[in-house]
C-alpha cells in the first residue's frame, strides 16, 4: 500500500530499423523526449539487436531505455520485457502459448498482449490475437489502446469489452497503450502514452518494470488521472487489493499535464466516471480533483475513466488500471 505514486509518461511499444521501423534508436529516443516521455521500451520484431545502440551516453542525453522484444508470429504479437534469459518464440502456436508464457515468467519476464483486436490476415498477418490462452493470469498487461487516435478505433471497443470481461472473471490484467511506433506521420496526430506509477522520484528501467509488474498504470490521451481508494487508515493504489466495504475514492486529475501535446487536437476533458463490475458506472465526478464515498461490498474491481471530446467526437480520454477488492 503506497500512499503516493510518481506518475511518468512512458512508451512501451516501439520499433527501429533493426526490424521494420524507419528510425535509429537515437532518433527514436530524441523524438520520445520531445514528446514529453520519460521512459521507453524498444520492442523490435523478434530481435533485441537494438541493445548495441542503447549506450549509457544516449540514455543520459535522452531518457532511460529498456530493450525488450515483440514476439511476432502468425497467431499474434506478444511484447516481452525484462526477461533474464532468452525464451524461443519460433515454435509458439495457439495450443502452447500458456507454456511459453510460463517460461517467460520463469525468466522474470513481463508479458504484454499487443493490439489483440487489430485486423489480421490478409491486412496484417498475425496482428490479431489468435493464441488460445487458457490461463489469463499469465499475461501482465494488455494494450487496450493502440496507434494514433486510439479511442476512435473499433479495435479499442473490442479490447475494452474483452478486458472488462477478464476483470469480471477475476484476472488482474493491467491496461497499457502501444503507439507501435515505427515512423512518424506526415501530419500531426493525437497519440497517447502509458503512465507508470514509480514509488520514488527517479525514473529508472528497474522502476518502470516494477511498476508494470505491480499493475500501476493508466493510459491517457490528455491529463494525468490518479485513482486511490482509502479504506480505514490505509490507502490503495491502482493494481493493489483493498478490503470490501465502505471506501473513499480519491481522484487527482492534472488538467495541465502535457497540455501542449494534446490540446491542439481539440481534446476537452469533461468528467470522470468510476467504473466497476460489469463495466457499470457507479459514480460520476467533474474533471479535476475530487472524491466519492462508495459501498464496495459487492465490487471486485474499480477503475476511473476520464471522458470528454476529441475534435467533435465524445470519447474516453484516460483509463486507469483497477483497484481490486477482496
Amino acid at each position: 500500500m503506497n500512499n503516493a505514486l510518481n506518475w511518468r509518461a512512458c512508451e512501451l511499444h516501439t520499433h527501429t530499423y533493426n526490424s521494420d521501423g524507419s528510425q535509429t534508436l537515437e532518433e527514436l529516443c530524441r523524438k520520445a523526449k520531445a514528446f514529453g516521455l520519460e521512459f521507453l521500451a524498444l520492442t523490435d520484431h523478434n530481435t533485441s539487436s537494438g541493445i548495441y545502440e542503447n549506450t549509457p551516453e544516449l540514455q543520459r542525453e535522452t531518457l532511460p531505455v529498456h530493450v525488450g522484444i515483440e514476439w511476432t508470429t502468425f497467431f499474434g504479437h506478444m511484447v516481452v520485457l525484462g526477461a533474464k534469459k532468452y525464451v524461443d518464440w519460433r515454435d509458439a502456436v495457439p495450443s502452447n502459448i500458456d507454456e511459453k508464457m510460463k517460461a517467460v515468467r520463469e525468466a522474470d519476464g513481463i508479458i504484454g498482449v499487443a493490439h489483440p483486436f487489430r485486423l489480421g490476415a490478409p491486412m496484417c498477418c498475425g496482428c490479431h490475437w489468435n493464441f488460445l490462452v487458457r490461463d489469463w493470469s499469465l499475461p501482465h498487461y494488455m494494450e487496450i489502446w493502440s496507434g494514433d487516435s486510439p479511442t476512435l478505433r473499433q479495435e479499442t471497443v473490442l479490447a475494452l469489452e474483452f478486458w472488462n470481461k477478464k476483470l469480471d472473471e477475476g484476472f488482474h490484467l493491467t491496461p497499457s497503450y502501444g503507439r507501435d511506433w515505427h515512423s512518424d506521420p506526415e501530419t500531426p496526430r493525437p497519440f497517447a502514452c502509458t503512465m507508470l506509477g514509480f514509488t520514488g522520484d527517479a525514473v529508472t528501467v528497474d522502476g518502470a518494470l516494477e511498476a508494470l509488474r505491480a499493475g500501476r498504470t493508466h493510459v491517457t490521451l490528455g491529463p494525468l488521472v490518479d485513482l486511490t481508494v482509502r479504506s480505514g487508515e490505509n490507502c490503495y493504489n491502482c493494481g493493489e487489493t483493498a478490503p470490501r466495504g465502505t471506501v473513499t475514492v480519491r481522484l487527482r486529475c492534472d488538467l495541465n499535464f502535457r497540455r501542449q501535446h494534446w490540446e491542439p487536437f481539440g481534446i476537452v476533458p469533461e468528467g470522470i466516471n468510476l467504473i466497476g463490475n460489469g463495466a457499470r458506472t457507479v459514480a460520476t465526478l467533474p474533471a479535476g480533483d475530487g472524491e466519492a464515498t462508495l459501498d464496495a461490498s459487492a465490487l471486485t474491481w474499480l477503475r476511473a475513466e476520464l471522458v470528454g471530446t476529441l475534435g467533435a467526437q465524445r470519447t474516453n480520454l484516460a483509463v486507469t488500471a483497477p483497484v481490486y477488492f477482496a
